[in-house]
């Protein structure tokens, strides 16, 4: 795992997937499929995968080099073929997703 320096900067992607507790631990396994790929991708920093106590969510946490890394990432073929899965349990209304990126300001 990456640590972040306090005087590092980084692009951050935040995506909160909501989902019902019955399909929580379906949405993990495919979130871990995901991760897998961005790991082997340059820029990539470190990632953490959280989901709630009570079933409804996974928060995936993810930290690149830079934007261009991220998005360069995004558009590679091994991405977008392991992202199907998560697009069609979302478009199947199994989830609802948000992601927002961010800039690191302060690391403590």
């Amino acid at each position: 795992m990456t640590t972040i320096q306090k005087d590092n900067t980084v692009f951050t992607v935040i995506i909160e997937i909501t989902t019902e507790p019955e399909y929580q631990a379906e949405l993990v396994q495919l979130s871990q499929g995901s991760l897998d790929i961005m790991a082997t991708m340059e820029g990539f920093l470190s990632a953490s995968l959280y989901r709630s106590h009570d079933g409804t969510k996974i928060i995936r946490h993810i930290h690149w080099r830079n934007r261009q890394d991220h998005d360069n990432c995004i558009k590679h073929p091994r991405w977008i073929e392991e992202g199907r899965d998560i697009k069609r349990f979302i478009d199947q209304g199994r989830g609802n997703i948000i992601m927002k990126t961010y800039d690191s300001v302060i690391n403590l």
